[in-house]
Formats: structure tokens, C-alpha cells, sequence
């Protein structure tokens, strides 16, 4: 027979945990309530995590969760599509997801500036990413030790370890890539980004080149403009004898 129990504390008077569990008798309930007051085997050899380090964790995850209703929401505005039909195209949509389809509204703009600020902010953010899933989706081995487990193309295992000083590092980082996002938001808002997609200028065929690329093909000009310069000094030279 299953029975619904909720445990609370009676001193502080607060609720402690709140659980359903599957009764077959009383012993299950003791069995409960040893665990809580340290008498079970999970707790006797178990410490708590430090406030100070359980709090940091606890705002860096608040903190993505801004992060990523602020995608959500860029998306909704570039498309012009708010409320209820908004949120169905992109409450599902994953960090990535959102990413690759903002940076390709954003190529569509042809404004090389706006682009060269996105993806700053993308490279910003995916440091960000990378870190927060390592302490959310980490096993802690101990509490200064995360092990994380993958399995992409093949298992790799690894572990690093976290000091509650760089927990609140990632916190401020997180916090700043939220004001770049809203920021970068407004920046669209005022140069006309419906309009400029609406009169899209720039051909389908040849789009804007990012400034990776821009700076590449800076450095292939520049090292063929010396090798025509080494060129033109060779053939000046007297030949000798």
C-alpha cells in the first residue's frame, strides 16, 4: 500500500523535506528519519557541503536561467513574435539551438559591427557554458573536486578542481553576460533590425565575412604584398660577375 508522508522539522518548525514514498509499514518511516538525524549509512559517512560554496552554486544556476530566457526572449523580438505563439517556438529550444538561430538573424542584418559584438558575446558565453555545466552536470567527488564524464565519439573522464573563489568568478561572469545580451538587445532595437531584414541590401551569395575571416584574408594580402616586394628587390639586384 502506498502512503503520501511529508517530514518536517518540529523545532524550527519548517519544512525540512517533503517526499512520497512508497510505505509497506512503519520501518520505512523510522528508516527516514534515521537518515535525517545522521543514524543511516548514507549520512554517517556523508558532510555537508559549505553554505558559502552551496549559495555560489545556487546563484550561478539562477544566473543561466536569466541567460537563457534572455535568448528566448532576442529571438521572440528579432522575429517579432511575443507572447503565447513566442513562447511556443522557443520554450523548448536549447542553449545552442537559440544561439545558431540569433546568429543567423543577425547575419541576415549585414551590418559587420553588430556581428563582430555577437559574436564576442557567443564566445563569451560558450566559456561561461562550458564551466557552469562542468558544476551543475559534475559529479563533486568531494567538495574542492568536480569528476566529469562524457561520452562523445568516446568516453572521456576528467577533474578539475573548484575553490568557492572561482564559483563566484564564473557567478560575476555569468551576471556581466547578461547585461552584453540586454545590451546587444538595444542595439538591435535602435538600428532598425525588422527594417534592415525587411531591405536586405547584402546578396544571399556573398554574406558578410566575420572578422576571423576579415583578418585571415588581411594576413594572406599583407604576406603577398612582401613576396611581390622580395620579388620586385631580387630582379633590381645587379647580377654579380
Amino acid at each position: 500500500m502506498m502512503r503520501f508522508v511529508s517530514a518536517s522539522s518540529r523545532s524550527s518548525g519548517r519544512l525540512v523535506i517533503l517526499a512520497i514514498i512508497p510505505c509497506m509499514g512503519r520501518q520505512h518511516l523510522s528508516d527516514l528519519r534515521a537518515l535525517r538525524h545522521g543514524k543511516g549509512r548514507f549520512n554517517s559517512n556523508f558532510k555537508s557541503m559549505p553554505d558559502e560554496q552551496a549559495a555560489a552554486i545556487g546563484r550561478i544556476v539562477a544566473l543561466w536561467a536569466i541567460v537563457e530566457s534572455a535568448g528566448r526572449s532576442m529571438i521572440q523580438c528579432l522575429i517579432d513574435l511575443e507572447g503565447e505563439p513566442g513562447h511556443a517556438l522557443t520554450a523548448e529550444m536549447s542553449w545552442l539551438q537559440q544561439i545558431n538561430a540569433i546568429s543567423a538573424l543577425t547575419h541576415c542584418i549585414g551590418d559587420q559591427d553588430l556581428l563582430d559584438h555577437w559574436q564576442d558575446i557567443c564566445a563569451l558565453a560558450e566559456a561561461a557554458r562550458s564551466r557552469r555545466n562542468d558544476i551543475v552536470h559534475g559529479e563533486w567527488v568531494t567538495w574542492e573536486t568536480i569528476r566529469r564524464t562524457k561520452a562523445r565519439g568516446r568516453v572521456s573522464v576528467t577533474a578539475q578542481t573548484v575553490s568557492a573563489t572561482e564559483l563566484e568568478v564564473l557567478e560575476a561572469e555569468i551576471a556581466e553576460l547578461i547585461d552584453d545580451m540586454s545590451w546587444f538587445t538595444v542595439q538591435l532595437a535602435r538600428r532598425g533590425f525588422k527594417k534592415a531584414l525587411t531591405h536586405r541590401t547584402v546578396p544571399f551569395s556573398a554574406p558578410p565575412q566575420s572578422r576571423k575571416a576579415r583578418a585571415q584574408a588581411q594576413a594572406r594580402e599583407t604576406k603577398k604584398a612582401l613576396r611581390h616586394a622580395d620579388r620586385d628587390r631580387s630582379k633590381q639586384q645587379a647580377p654579380k660577375g
